[in-house]
Parts: C-alpha cells; sequence; structure tokens
C-alpha cells in the first residue's frame, strides 16, 4: 500500500540521500514511521537465518538482506551483531555474481551476494509500506543546467544527513513538495532558501569574473568548490537514475492529475517508492523499545509547525531519547538516532568492580 504522510504542516524526516539538485529521498521520523520500521527490521534480524537461502533470486522481487557493517561503522565489540537487516528490492543480476539491490525503506542501493539474501513473507513485508520517499525541493525545480551541479554541492554541504530535520510541506496535489528546515542550529536554517541565495551570490560573482570554486570557497570554505568547475557532483551511496527508473517502473508510478507539460515535468521528477501491496496501518505497543518514538509521552517531536512564531520548535537529540521511560542509562555506542548500546546506570557499578576484578587478575597472571 501506498506510505501515507503525516497531514501535518511540518514533520520530522531524515534525509536518506540527494537525487538531484531539487529532489531528495527521505524517511518520516514519527511514530508509526521510524519505529514500526525499528519493528520490522528488528523481526527480520531475528529470523534471518531461520529464513530460506533462496534457490533462484528473482529480479524485481521484495528479500530479507544482511547488509555488512562497514568499517567505519563496526565496533570492536565481538559479541555484538553490527550488520543490518532491511527489505530489498532485487535490480538486476551483475557479471561477478552479486545482485543490485534497492532498499525501499532507506534509498540506498547495495550490491549483495546470494547468500546474503532471504526468502521473505508476502505477510511481513506487507505489513509496513516502503518507507523511502522521493520527494522535491520547493524553489530548486527551475535552476539553470550550468548552475545544477552547483547546487547539488551547495545541497551536499547544507543539509544534515544525521539529524532529523523538518520537511515543511508545500501545496502540490501531485507530489510532496517540501522546504527542508534545520533546527539543530543557533539560527533555524531553511535550506532551500539558503541554495537559492547561494546561487544568486554565484551569479553575480559569474558576472564579476570570479570562478565558481573561488566564489563557493569564500562562502563556504575549503570544503566546498573542489568539483565546480568540473560539473561532476554526486551524492555518496545515491541511487542512480536507472536505478530510480528501474525500480519506480516496478513500484508504481504517481497518475498525472494536472494539465500543462510543466506539471508532467515536475511529476516525473517527483516519484514516490511505494508498493501496492495490501497493508494495515502499525500500533506497535506504547515504549515497547526505549530506543523508538513509541512513547506516547515524548517531549520535542512536533508534528506541526509553531506558525504563528514563524518558527519551529527545535528537534531532540539522539541521546535524549535514553529517558523516555525516566531510565539512567550510560551509553557505550551511538549508531542512529534509533539504534545504540546503553549501560543502565544501577549496574555500573557491579560491571566497574567486574572489570576492576579482570585488570587485577591479568596483571597478577605470568605472560
Amino acid at each position: 500500500g501506498k506510505l501515507i504522510l503525516p497531514d501535518t504542516e511540518a514533520f520530522p524526516v531524515y534525509i536518506c540521500q540527494i537525487r538531484t539538485e531539487c529532489t531528495v529521498i527521505l524517511r518520516v521520523v514519527e511514530t508509526g514511521y521510524s519505529d514500526a520500521l525499528d519493528e520490522l527490521e528488528q523481526v527480520i534480524a531475528e529470523n534471518f537465518y531461520q529464513w530460506t537461502v533462496p534457490e533462484d533470486v528473482k529480479e524485481r522481487q521484495v528479500y530479507a538482506a544482511m547488509v555488512l557493517a562497514t568499517a567505519d561503522e563496526a565496533e570492536d565489540v565481538e559479541s555484538l551483531d553490527q550488520n543490518k537487516y532491511h527489505r530489498v528490492f532485487v535490480q538486476r543480476q551483475n557479471k561477478d555474481g552479486s545482485f543490485t539491490c534497492y532498499l525501499p525503506d532507506h534509498g540506498d542501493v547495495e550490491a549483495l551476494q546470494k547468500n546474503q539474501l532471504r526468502e521473505l513473507d508476502p505477510h511481513i513485508n506487507a505489513s509496513l509500506p516502503y518507507q523511502a520517499v522521493l520527494a522535491t525541493l520547493h524553489g530548486l525545480d527551475h535552476v539553470e543546467d550550468a548552475l545544477k551541479p552547483t547546487a547539488m554541492e551547495i545541497l551536499l554541504k547544507l543539509i544534515n544527513f544525521s539529524m532529523p530535520v523538518y520537511a515543511l510541506r508545500h501545496e502540490n496535489s501531485q507530489a510532496l513538495e517540501i522546504d527542508i528546515v534545520d533546527t539543530d542550529k543557533e539560527e533555524e536554517l531553511n535550506v532551500n532558501q539558503s541554495v537559492m541565495a547561494s546561487l544568486e551570490e554565484v551569479r553575480e560573482g559569474l558576472t564579476q569574473g570570479k570562478t565558481l570554486r573561488e566564489i563557493l570557497h569564500t562562502k563556504f570554505g575549503s570544503s566546498c568548490g573542489s568539483q565546480a568547475d568540473s560539473g561532476s557532483v554526486t551524492s555518496p551511496s545515491a541511487a542512480t537514475e536507472d536505478d530510480v527508473d528501474d525500480v519506480q517502473a516496478t513500484l508504481g508510478r504517481l497518475s498525472v492529475m494536472a494539465e500543462g507539460d510543466e506539471a508532467q515535468s515536475k511529476l516525473n521528477r517527483v516519484q514516490n517508492y511505494v508498493d501496492d501491496l495490501p497493508t494495515t496501518s502499525p500500533s506497535p505497543g506504547q515504549g515497547s523499545k526505549l530506543y523508538t518514538w513509541s512513547s506516547s509521552n515524548k517531549q520535542g517531536v512536533p508534528t506541526a509547525a509553531a506558525t504563528q512564531q514563524k518558527r519551529l520548535p527545535p528537534l531532540p537529540s539522539y541521546w535524549s531519547y535514553g529517558f523516555l521511560k525516566s531510565v539512567s542509562l550510560y551509553i557505550t555506542w551511538v549508531e542512529s538516532p534509533s539504534y545504540f548500546v546503553a549501560i543502565p546506570l544501577e549496574q555500573q557499578g557491579a560491571l566497574e568492580k567486574v572489570e576492576a576484578a579482570m585488570e587485577q587478575y591479568f596483571s597478577s597472571s605470568r605472560a
């Protein structure tokens, strides 16, 4: 079934990928979305090695998958399974025998081996709509071709990929059209408006004989502008145009509701990654996981803009979720805002005693 987005003016999201200078792939961070996805992926993780390895991996089919943790993600903790467990849509088989797979809940593309795939119960798959949604960025769909790579690079500089941001909805009956608003700043940052203002500075600078590299370096520092003159800017791990079209052809397209080439052009650029399987809205138990947003008495995750003040309330930090049920924790490792490892403080003293005893034992033992 199609993912039903929140009906509020603004809602918190993660920006998964930048697809073009005016489109991003995002997923919603709210009860019934991010926490329901946590629950589903936990089911996949717990059952993955009991499920059947597919005899014949079929293209355009959805499977459960184990994605290996990268060296940057892996912690030096042997007892933890740090791999990721997701739903994947198989796009094609590669010459080396691997399969190119799209992650419809996260917007990524991975090359996976057959032994990383498992048959997925259709009922489990149908229990939650795919979470990755393609959205257009308001005001950025008419950037001239010559400045599109520059707009892309500025987006990469400004968008916060590690924390929730707000999607501020605009009126559009054909697609999700948003401003990205980052409240994790001293002053609220409207990314769309900042990109448009930066592009105007670029245009003025070019008329003065400056190069793109000089203009962007002056505005953003050495981390921006290195690729401006080459006109080649891509986001890491992003789906290619072929990947996007292939997935969309199977998972369904939006229907054209407006007349005119402009409406059709915008519609072609803004397509939802959804499946046509029947689904029901999940209703996980309140507070069923300490590291999700499922608690009914949580604070700090608003669902609407503070329109009178013209300012969105700030989103909470990762670690504030450790106190949803007034449990004092010592957080040892944060993987994402919805997944971390923690030790209850009431157990910290006992753990320190064990560690002290182990240290004394090893110090007194012969080499």
